[in-house]
């Protein structure tokens, strides 16, 4: 047996080359002769589309939601100081897998929350792409028709009537 003591304050770097000293691990190559397959597993990335105003109720559902190893874009992690918003917003939206939009009465006030619907509508719906599934959840009684023309069409889960377990397994069937 190889033994290796780790000091205290290892970092990940130190970290590997004890591991990597202490174990003999194919190479990539023999474990793909032997008909192993590698692949990495990635989450798919949820862009949060939501109204400031909603922020504390968003945020509980959003810590709710990781638990069940879902991934979120949120604006306050991912926008740096002297980033462009509506930019990043848009560069966002198109690189997520998923955009999960809440809904509120207070979304028809919400310039941001408008605009964050715009380019979904525009990316994900008037240009048909079915490569990009969509999810939207209603936080309260509002009316979608009220707050977007078209809105009303798209099926969505209402919070007030549905568990984070509920909303988790109808993200992760998208």
């Amino acid at each position: 047996y190889k033994v290796v003591s780790l000091t205290f304050k290892a970092d990940l770097n130190e970290i590997k080359l004890f591991v990597d000293s202490i174990f003999l691990l194919p190479s990539k190559k023999m474990m793909e002769e032997r008909s192993f397959t590698l692949k990495t597993e990635t989450k798919k990335k949820l862009f949060v589309s939501y109204c400031h105003k909603n922020k504390a109720e968003v945020e509980k559902i959003i810590s709710g939601l990781r638990e069940y190893g879902l991934d979120f874009w949120l604006d306050e992690e991912q926008i740096d100081v002297g980033d462009r918003l509506m930019e990043r917003i848009d560069e966002v939206v198109r690189l997520s897998d998923i955009p999960i939009i809440f809904l509120s009465e207070a979304t028809k006030e919400s310039m941001f929350a408008k605009h964050e619907l715009f380019v979904f509508f525009d990316k994900v719906i008037y240009q048909q792409s079915t490569a990009k599934p969509w999810f939207i959840v209603k936080l309260d009684q509002v009316d979608p028709y009220d707050i977007m023309f078209g809105l009303g069409n798209l099926k969505y889960i209402d919070y007030e009537h549905s568990t984070i377990e509920e909303i988790a397994q109808a993200i992760e069937k998208r």
